[in-house]
């Protein structure tokens, strides 16, 4: 199924090659997906086993990854005005096997996922990139950056769980004093602060944990929503304060 997606990425681009004969790239990234599947599938044992298994269950859990997320973005741009060769397949395995975590726990922990804590993925995690205990902790929204996630492959379940219940044990104290913290960058401010108004909630509520997001990581379409949301809390204030 990974191969079948990478194909119909490089079907993609040349479509666009033909829309766009004046841009040689988009041939070129066709190209270069082609060549990636093909390595995929005929010399699989080149690549991480791993990386190929969140991959598949991603795939066929959530079906072809959104051009939203970062797999669907980082795929979108392979070999656009780059050269890539095989060493360069068995790096972007391993960094779209890292992207595919870091999609499913950002969707579990903005809500937009049909995960619920009696979800039988909590006990049966095939198809989902996801491990029980990561899926519980994005439902308390836990926010991991970066590192937890390069990590990941690498650490023991053991050890999986106490990074895990020591985040969450920060969001409570944050919580507690007032405080939050970017579920993205991680960065904290305090609830008594001017700057906290232009924070944001995505999602919904699962627990007494909640998913913030600072202004500078929201993705286009949550910033036109923010956007559109301050005008019309501006348009509020004004009315009230006009009475």
């Amino acid at each position: 199924m990974l191969t079948d997606y990478l194909r119909s990425q490089a079907d993609w681009r040349r479509e666009k090659a033909e829309k766009h004969p004046e841009d040689a790239r988009n041939a070129q990234s066709a190209r270069a997906l082609d060549a990636l599947a093909d390595h995929v599938d005929t010399k699989p044992g080149d690549f991480d086993p791993r990386a190929l298994e969140v991959l598949e269950r991603q795939i066929q859990g959530e079906g072809i990854p959104s051009a939203t997320r970062e797999v669907g973005r980082a795929v979108a741009r392979f070999g656009f005005g780059l050269s890539v060769g095989h060493p360069a397949h068995i790096e972007f395995i391993n960094e779209l096997a890292v992207l595919a975590v870091i999609d499913e726990y950002e969707l579990v922990a903005s809500g937009g996922s049909d995960h619920d804590r009696s979800d039988e993925h909590l006990a049966d995690p095939e198809g989902h990139a996801l491990n029980p205990w990561e899926v519980e902790a994005a439902l308390d929204g836990v926010a991991l950056d970066r590192g937890y996630f390069d990590r990941r492959g690498t650490l023991t379940e053991a050890e999986q769980r106490e990074w895990l219940s020591a985040l969450r044990e920060e969001e409570l104290q944050r919580r507690q004093d007032n405080a939050a913290a970017c579920h993205r960058c991680s960065r904290e401010v305090s609830a008594k602060s001017d700057e906290y108004e232009e924070w944001t909630v995505i999602g919904r509520a699962r627990s007494r944990l909640r998913y913030f997001v600072c202004p500078n990581c929201l993705e286009p379409k949550e910033r036109a929503e923010w956007e559109r949301d301050g005008e019309v809390k501006r348009i509020a204030r004004r009315v009230d304060q006009q009475r």
